[in-house]
């Protein structure tokens, strides 16, 4: 089993490949701060080979993985989950309410329930289903006719498409987690959807402002 670490990394589209700038700055917080130990979790945009890593890890990392962000197979090639349409209907329901509450930028406690069910149990075949089956078209219709009626609906659907597989991809990435006492995202973008939905979702301590080193040296965790 594997140990966990103190403080887990969530980077995104810098380190270890990209020199400079934010990652010059993870390297530099975890060569200095022995005393921690951390996990990172590197989200990618395409494939790359370990002779591309620009740094080497300190001796405080336990472990280390990266995905591809916009590898779509586990969803694209996963059968369809098989539901009823009263088991369908129900899950449309909350996931329109969620696609509202995404709108507003806050997170009703029905939509923390429904991605909770989806990262613990559902993915990735419901993502398929949503993506493909008739009463997914019907959900996307009806947003549409809320929302976005003056707009040409073929250029709704492919933007609606695409946006929500990165979205379930994340999703799907949430337990590949490493265990960690604290979730760090230095960026706020996908890898900081990543360490909030953490937080929301299992209680856990996350940051999103780069500057921890006050922070961590203040406050201590239990074991």
């Amino acid at each position: 089993m594997e140990k966990g670490s103190d403080i887990c990394l969530v980077v995104e589209g810098n380190y270890p490949y990209v020199t400079g700038g934010v990652s010059s700055w993870i390297q530099w917080l975890m060569e200095k701060m022995k005393e921690f130990t951390f996990s990172i979790v590197a989200l990618i945009p395409e494939e790359k080979k370990p002779e591309e890593r620009k740094y080497s890890f300190p001796d405080n990392v336990l472990s280390y993985r990266e995905f591809v962000l916009f590898d779509y197979d586990e969803i694209e090639k996963h059968p369809s989950s098989k539901l009823s349409r009263k088991k369908w209907q129900s899950i449309s329901d909350s996931i329109y309410q969620l696609m509202m509450d995404w709108r507003k930028g806050v997170l009703s406690e029905g939509s923390l329930s429904l991605i909770r069910d989806l990262v613990n149990n559902e993915t990735p075949g419901i993502f398929r289903n949503f993506l493909e089956d008739e009463a997914a078209f019907a959900l996307l219709t009806r947003i549409y006719e809320k929302r976005r009626e003056s707009a040409g609906f073929l250029k709704y659907f492919y933007a609606h498409r695409s946006i929500h597989l990165i979205l379930f991809r994340l999703l799907s990435l949430y337990q590949k987690l490493p265990a960690s006492k604290i979730y760090h995202a230095p960026s706020t973008g996908y890898a900081g959807m990543l360490a909030c939905l953490k937080s929301a979702i299992d209680g856990k301590k996350n940051r999103l402002s780069p500057n921890m080193e006050y922070t961590f040296r203040k406050e201590r965790w239990n074991s």
